[in-house]
């Protein structure tokens, strides 16, 4: 996605932060790029939610 390397881009010139999805910045941590760090508090839940879109309308 375009706006994750942005996103990285941005953080590893700047002091910024962000949260991301650890995939999401894997290569760059393994290349001393950016640095990770585990958030405890508070704790962050992800809730994830899925749907259906009818096939043609009026289905």
């Amino acid at each position: 996605m375009e706006t994750i390397t942005t996103t990285k881009d941005v953080c590893a010139r700047s002091r910024l932060y962000t949260i991301l999805p650890t995939y999401a910045v894997a290569d760059e941590v393994t290349r001393g790029l950016l640095s990770v760090s585990r958030i405890v508090r508070p704790e962050i839940r992800r809730l994830m939610a899925g749907g259906t879109w009818p096939t043609s309308i009026g289905s």
